[in-house]
């Protein structure tokens, strides 16, 4: 399964170094979060889809943001709040994907969203 988590972070003001999520799925900043947390799209950004990748910016911060592969199907679940499982649950059966490698992959993906704050966490 490939996200293409290719979570970009451009400063508007001032360039900055891209963030390659694709290649640090696994974040030593894990944000701790339960079975019962919901996540929902931060309403403060503006999205747009650009040729199957999703374009999300902030601004706020003057930050833009990419994500490609099952990121843009992630972020269309989170359109209302959703659990973890349901992610995982709806992953799995759209792109075929084992669901223990899933979970880890979401769960990873799902931090580095609200690293970045594009997503709320509830619950």
């Amino acid at each position: 399964m490939s996200l293409g988590l290719d979570c970009r972070g451009q400063s508007t003001s001032r360039r900055k170094s891209f963030v390659d999520c694709a290649s640090s799925l696994i974040s030593s900043h894990m944000v701790s979060f339960g079975p019962d947390t919901r996540f929902a799209r931060n309403p403060d950004l503006i999205a747009t889809d650009m040729d199957g990748d999703m374009v999300m910016m902030s601004i706020e911060r003057g930050e833009y943001f990419g994500i490609g592969g099952v990121g843009p199907r992630v972020w269309d679940l989170l359109s209302h709040p959703v659990s973890l499982a349901d992610i995982v649950a709806a992953i799995c059966v759209e792109f075929e994907v084992e669901e223990t490698t899933c979970e880890a992959d979401m769960r990873a993906f799902v931090d580095k969203l609200l690293q970045h704050k594009l997503i709320r966490a509830s619950g």
